[in-house]
């Protein structure tokens, strides 16, 4: 009796050079899949990218790596000191949500790209969300749109893999939020709404 989908292939692995974090995942951050990195603030999220993207420069040296800085927290000093070659990183400031959605996609079809770092799904704002009154409620705008970019890289890695081609690691940095008033249960979420999980 076979159970499973005997013709499952595991993915290449880019190790995050955490022993631990490599053992817990099978080996590291899978390519050809979305891999979200979460936690509360100062837990060393990106700093644990940073290290896999150092790692993945090492395992594909003529590939690029691209970070999307949604935050604009990016230190390319401590950057390099992390053990990244600053020459092939691809670091891009996207100004709404939109726009981030777009640029990822884009990446995520590169064939001469080996990993995506979207720093931080929480820090996304969509261009309705900016362009309006601070006053104006703007109700699950951002979730939808974090919605539809983990459809378009599944459908990205889909079509990369039908066509012989090895697709990128995607990674998301996302932030631990606490619901209100929750007396039962974990209060913990993360923002971006069901789609990350």
């Amino acid at each position: 009796v076979t159970k499973g989908n005997a013709d499952y292939v595991d993915p290449p692995r880019i190790p995050t050079g955490a022993f631990a974090v490599d053992l817990m995942s099978g080996g590291g951050v899978p390519m050809s899949k979305v891999s979200i990195v979460y936690g509360p603030e100062g837990s060393g999220k990106t700093n644990l990218c940073l290290k896999a993207m150092a790692e993945g420069q090492r395992m594909y040296p003529d590939k690029m790596a691209v970070f999307i800085d949604a935050e604009s927290s990016f230190d390319p000093v401590w950057t390099e000191t992390l053990g990244v070659d600053l020459s092939r990183v691809i670091v891009v400031h996207p100004e709404y949500a939109e726009q981030a959605v777009d640029i990822i996609e884009s990446f995520l079809y590169a064939d001469d790209v080996f990993m995506v770092v979207l720093d931080s799904i929480a820090a996304l704002t969509t261009q309705n969300e900016i362009e309006s009154s601070a006053t104006k409620q703007i109700v699950g705008g951002a979730s939808l749109l974090i919605g539809k970019m983990f459809k378009k890289a599944s459908v990205s890695f889909q079509r990369m893999t039908n066509a012989g081609q090895c697709p990128p690691a995607f990674i998301g940095i996302n932030q631990i939020r606490h619901k209100i008033g929750v007396m039962y249960g974990d209060p913990e979420t993360m923002p971006g709404g069901n789609a990350p999980k």
